[in-house]
């Protein structure tokens, strides 16, 4: 828009002023005021400029943000079906750039922070600290996930982490409610 807009107003301002010069009685108060409204109009087309990437970001971060994924697959392996009434590993991101999930035995919180071009890093991870012996998935491998995450794809419903060297850490599938 700013680039098909401006040449225009400003070939209206060279217009405006010789036809003023060509009518010498016309008066000035006129010329001031159609000079002054195409100025106005030069510099509100240039301040409407639109940023397209940063839009599509904010649309990718919001398609992540609030839904709660489940893990699918982990290190390349797919997951079982939880059992009936048996809670899912998942997590959260929240709005003030928290993370929230559950481990399959612990839960865990911590700070997110993602970045331009679908980059994300986590901190400040915490976990509580229950022993269960019996669970389907090797729970420090899961935490590692998020230590190693460096970018992500959103593909339909599943997200996809990825660590520093763009290797497929871990699938999530969203849950919606």
């Amino acid at each position: 828009m700013k680039k098909t807009i401006a040449p225009f107003l400003a070939l209206l301002i060279i217009v405006s002023c010789r036809q003023t010069d060509i009518f010498k009685g016309q008066n000035k108060m006129i010329m001031h005021n159609r000079v002054s409204l195409l100025l106005f109009l030069l510099l509100f087309s240039l301040g409407c400029s639109t940023k397209k990437k940063n839009s599509n970001m904010a649309i990718q971060e919001s398609s992540i943000i609030g839904i709660i994924w489940a893990l699918s697959t982990l290190e390349g392996q797919q997951l079982p079906s939880s059992a009936s009434g048996e809670k899912t590993i998942h997590f959260r991101l929240l709005d003030d750039g928290k993370i929230t999930g559950f481990t399959g035995c612990n839960t865990f919180n911590g700070a997110y922070r993602l970045k331009n071009a679908n980059h994300i890093r986590f901190a400040q991870m915490l976990t509580t600290m229950r022993a269960c012996p019996d669970i389907a998935v090797d729970e420090p491998m899961f935490l590692k996930v998020f230590e190693s995450a460096d970018s992500y794809i959103i593909e339909g419903d599943t997200l996809i982490l990825k660590d520093g060297e763009q290797n497929t850490s871990a699938v999530f599938e969203a849950v919606y409610f």
